[in-house]
């Protein structure tokens, strides 16, 4: 089923009002300017075809990924390009794991790229997904709806678990802060929770992208005793978006127990010095593999 009817798009693009010729040589070079800008990060196929995807005002896509059995959605005129093209597409990097990862806990889900890569890379784990924000939740189960081992929870990590507001208003639906309320509008779940909730034994991968909210979750005195439960974390951190104190915070709490592995991508990946050290029965080591592109999209539906 396509978004929209070709016919009905070149027809109106054909009766369209002639414009000056410098307006035109403006509109031209203001498009150029932006796949510029945009295409190291991107490519310059998708810099450019998200520009003409949204002159022709058309709100997403539909993108064929090797690896998974549905295609993935896309809105134009956001972010999630961007962040399919790390976690999905070309710019994505290979997952150098120790262990294979069983239960996966992903924290800032977005619309849902990070649990697909997961879902393409450890078939069968079970992955749960939090994201408080309900349009990209919404994109979420579009992604991630047909595969029964991924669960969505629309809402926060946080400490504890209580009721959130917005505290950064003007901020993306990809980049917003929030703090603590007793009439907040968004739900938060700690780690304890999570676990109860869906009866995971442990959390083999924990993966956090949480805007700044990582400073209250692992400065928390519970941090201690949920990390016991963890095996390796992935987490942005996020020092610019909060005055200070978010790299400290989870330095602190990782210091006694987890090693620091350096970075995947965007994400500081630690383990679990019980795993270094060969824990057993949580997982098995991953035959890695060669190449980050193998997995990138095959083919596009407008």
């Amino acid at each position: 089923m396509r978004l929209y009817d070709r016919r009905d798009t070149i027809h109106s693009i054909l009766e369209h009002k002639a414009i000056p010729m410098t307006e035109l040589i403006g509109r031209i070079r203001g498009f150029f300017h932006y796949a510029k800008k945009c295409a190291p990060v991107i490519g310059w196929k998708w810099a450019i075809g998200d520009r003409i995807l949204r002159r022709l005002g058309i709100k997403e896509v539909r993108i064929k990924v090797k690896g998974l059995a549905y295609r993935v959605v896309s809105r134009t005129a956001t972010s999630d390009i961007f962040e399919f093209t790390h976690l999905l597409g070309w710019r994505q990097v290979p997952f150098d794991l120790p262990i294979r990862p069983t239960f996966i806990v992903d924290a800032g889900a977005n619309v849902g790229y990070s649990a697909l890569r997961f879902q393409k890379e450890f078939p069968g784990a079970k992955i749960v997904a939090l994201e408080p924000e309900e349009r990209n939740a919404m994109q979420f189960k579009k992604n991630c709806a047909f595969y029964s081992n991924i669960s969505l929870e629309t809402a926060a990590l946080w400490a504890t678990s209580t009721r959130l507001r917005i505290r950064a208003l003007d901020a993306g639906a990809n980049a917003y802060q929030v703090e603590e309320s007793p009439h907040g509008e968004i739900r938060a779940l700690s780690i304890d929770e999570i676990m109860q909730r869906h009866h995971l034994p442990r959390i083999d991968l924990l993966k956090v992208d949480i805007e700044g909210s990582e400073k209250e979750v692992f400065s928390h005195p519970n941090a201690k005793t949920w990390l016991r439960s963890v095996g390796m974390i992935l987490i942005e951190i996020h020092d610019d978006l909060v005055a200070e104190g978010c790299h400290d915070a989870v330095e602190r709490a990782l210091e006694d127990s987890f090693d620091f592995r350096g970075h995947i991508d965007e994400y500081a990946f630690y383990v679990s010095r019980e795993i270094a050290e060969g824990r057993p029965g949580e997982g098995a080591p991953i035959e890695q593999k060669s190449g980050a592109t193998d997995s990138c999209a095959e083919s596009l539906d407008i």
